[in-house]
């Protein structure tokens, strides 16, 4: 697997695809730049990263992709561990 540069959401949200080795999209690492748990931009740090799924895989929650470009996917997405919490809508990120 692979990853390609990150897509800026807003809201201090982007993205990087997760690619297969046969070039599939397969998920999403979600970056959130205002981490508060984790330390952001103010803090000189990265923030916080977690993983999206597209593609169903036995014993794990993925997402639906609604649109590829621009990008929409459903349902939400709920970081438990700092509190992130909203949507990507045709490109951009929505908070919940």
């Amino acid at each position: 697997m692979t990853t390609t540069p990150k897509h800026d959401l807003g809201s201090g949200v982007s993205y990087s695809k997760i690619v297969d080795s046969d070039g599939t999209w397969i998920g999403l690492h979600i970056w959130h730049a205002d981490c508060s748990v984790y330390g952001g931009a103010s803090e000189g740090k990265l923030g916080c990263v977690g993983t999206v799924w597209l593609e169903p895989r036995e014993g794990r929650t993925s997402w639906t992709v609604e649109s590829w470009e621009p990008l929409t996917i459903s349902p939400s997405i709920l970081r438990r561990d700092c509190g992130l919490h909203g949507f990507i809508r045709e490109g951009r990120w929505v908070s919940a």
